[in-house]
């Protein structure tokens, strides 16, 4: 597993609560670009990626010890969904999702399809939130992290399971412009009384840039994997968050600096502060957007 920080020193940080080596969001994060790592065809990375390799089996080693093929259920507030990832986090298993994906894509293996194939199809059953959306943890959702879509995609593109890009397509087409017309809502509590599912409570706030990257990022690849402009549009609607249609009407990311405000914490209140987070997440959905320039300049008309 990773730390999460480092101290003033340069040593690891192990003993502050969001820093212990768990199976956590930073081991799921680290996975992850380790993994992107391995798909850089560039000769002068190969000690690095084979030192990336080496990290990622060792983590790859600990899968059978989780709950991933567990089939329990449990019952949250009259929603029946996989225990694991109910208890675990559907965020964080669509986050680890992208980075075995990312290292079959490169090493191709029986036994890493397996765990694809495994947690892919936990994530489909935890689809039981309003307008297709997946649920990340429990019965609440949060826009926070809400890889799951975008996850399920890259997954499904790479395999061919038809199943996971249907599932992801429909939280797309669906729920993506449900929350652009919601104001961007944050969160959301749920609950099931008979064949009806009810909102129970909203959140709008904090809104942050890490709620808005992983809708965007699903939102292009469903476009690039259907080719429906649609889905293109729901990427720029998203996308136009950063550039002042937000509650708080302020612009969020700032290309001369290349910073991206920490949030939004009420209707007219923004967190001036720029970490390192916001200004990943914004970069993470401004590379993406780029790879389709027909894409981008319509997003420069509409923030004009």
């Amino acid at each position: 597993y990773f730390y999460n920080f480092m101290l003033p020193d340069k040593s690891i940080n192990k003993s502050h609560i969001n820093s212990v080596a768990t199976a956590s969001f930073w081991t799921a994060r680290a996975a992850w670009g380790l993994s992107e790592l391995l798909l850089i065809n560039e000769i002068k990375l190969a000690v690095l990626q084979q030192r990336s390799k080496t990290a990622l089996d060792k983590l790859w080693s600990t899968l059978p010890g989780h709950c991933f093929q567990d089939s329990s259920t449990g019952n949250y507030a009259g929603l029946i969904l996989p225990k694991c990832l109910a208890e675990t986090g559907a965020d964080q298993a669509s986050v680890l999702l992208l980075a075995l994906d990312n290292y079959h894509r490169r090493y191709p293996s029986v036994k890493m399809l397996n765990w694809i194939q495994v947690i892919g199809n936990q994530l489909i059953k935890m689809q039981q939130g309003p307008q297709h959306s997946f649920l990340s943890w429990k019965n609440y959702w949060h826009a926070w992290g809400n890889t799951q879509a975008y996850a399920l995609l890259r997954a499904g593109k790479s395999t061919g399971n038809q199943e996971f890009l249907d599932a992801a397509i429909r939280e797309v087409e669906h729920f993506y412009p449900y929350i652009v017309d919601d104001n961007f809502v944050q969160g959301m509590t749920l609950s099931r009384n008979s064949d009806t599912i009810s909102i129970d409570t909203n959140s709008y706030f904090p809104q942050i840039a890490y709620n808005i990257s992983p809708m965007i990022l699903a939102a292009i690849e469903a476009y690039a994997v259907t080719g429906r402009k649609a889905y293109a549009a729901t990427a720029i609607d998203l996308a136009t968050w950063f550039w002042g249609n937000n509650p708080a009407r302020k612009k969020m990311y700032h290309a001369a600096t290349g910073r991206t405000y920490d949030g939004i914490t009420a209707p007219s209140a923004v967190n001036m502060n720029a970490g390192a987070e916001s200004t990943i997440e914004t970069l993470l959905c401004l590379q993406a957007l780029h790879r389709y320039p027909k894409i981008l300049q319509a997003l420069n008309k509409k923030i004009r």
